[in-house]
């Protein structure tokens, strides 16, 4: 917890150690659909009834599978940042189990899924993920999943990962704002007691390996006015000692808009690209590194 009264609405973030990474290879996708499932009512509310009772707070949640978190984060006024938390414990608690609201998420997903195959970006990412991480690793799979996938995902599926991934053995709250330290810890505690503890076990996936050569792929979508292309490689966990060391040098490389070099001279130097970013992204267990642009075709 830091406390800033600068921040009357303070933002915070539940953050359970997992994530993409506890989807399964023969079916990714489920905690994606988990965390839209998240926000669309609890057992005590409809959806409708949990948005308007956000909105009577001044709040705003939200859930999202990352790639090695499950994460509920959002803000909220000062002066209701403990009712808010009150809700989000009953989202995370009580989920609503609604099997039409099911049906519909997954119609939702299906159509991103969708909409993903003929979008130069996502293709790019999904390419450049199966070339660093191999096929047998779950990050070389679509975090949405595929349309099979999620056909197939039952409520029982979604139970499951609920009840054995999301537990207090492996989460972290963090809250900044205009919020008392001793205020936000008992708004913790309150939810630390009432969550019920299990051991949670990690998949133990490989770390990917630097290419022993360089190699170019291919992914062909006809008739694109517009070509993306994506470096990188393996790199820097964000626990490296040189992981700060090396963000700071890539802000001037290409992580700095029109103050790095790449901008500088592909923009604005030649007009190839509208923009051209390169960063390290490193997680807890894996990191990468990567530049990447659109440029004409």
């Amino acid at each position: 917890c830091m406390k800033n009264n600068y921040l009357t609405l303070p933002r915070f973030e539940l953050a359970v150690k997992g994530g993409r990474l506890m989807d399964s290879l023969d079916r990714p996708g489920t905690a994606a659909l988990l965390a839209r499932m998240f926000t669309r009512g609890t057992a005590r509310r409809t959806p409708a009834e949990l948005e308007n009772a956000l909105k009577s707070l001044g709040a705003e949640v939200e859930a999202e599978a990352r790639n090695e978190y499950f994460v509920i984060s959002g803000r909220t006024l000062a002066r209701n940042f403990d009712k808010t938390i009150d809700v989000v414990e009953e989202m995370l608690l009580e989920p609503r189990w609604d099997a039409e609201e099911l049906v519909i998420q997954k119609a939702a997903t299906v159509s991103d899924i969708q909409a993903e195959k003929v979008e130069p970006n996502a293709i790019a990412a999904r390419a450049f993920e199966l070339a660093t991480f191999g096929d047998r690793h779950i990050f070389s799979r679509n975090p949405l999943g595929t349309e099979t996938s999620v056909a197939a995902t039952t409520m029982d599926d979604l139970k499951r990962f609920h009840g054995a991934n999301l537990a207090p053995i492996v989460a972290s709250y963090g809250i900044v704002g205009a919020v008392p330290q001793a205020e936000a810890q008992a708004v913790v505690a309150d939810l630390g007691g009432k969550w019920r503890r299990r051991d949670v076990s990690m998949p133990d996936y490989p770390a990917p390996q630097a290419p022993t050569a360089s190699k170019i792929l291919f992914y062909d979508l006809p008739n694109a006015s517009q070509s993306v292309f994506a470096f990188g490689y393996p790199a820097l966990r964000r626990a490296d000692e040189n992981y700060y060391p090396a963000t700071v040098m890539n802000f001037i490389l290409g992580g700095g808009g029109f103050a790095s070099r790449l901008t500088q001279e592909l923009r604005e130097g030649k007009g190839y690209t509208y923009g051209i970013r390169s960063g390290f992204f490193g997680g807890e267990r894996y990191g990468t590194f990567q530049i990447g642009s659109g440029v004409r075709a």
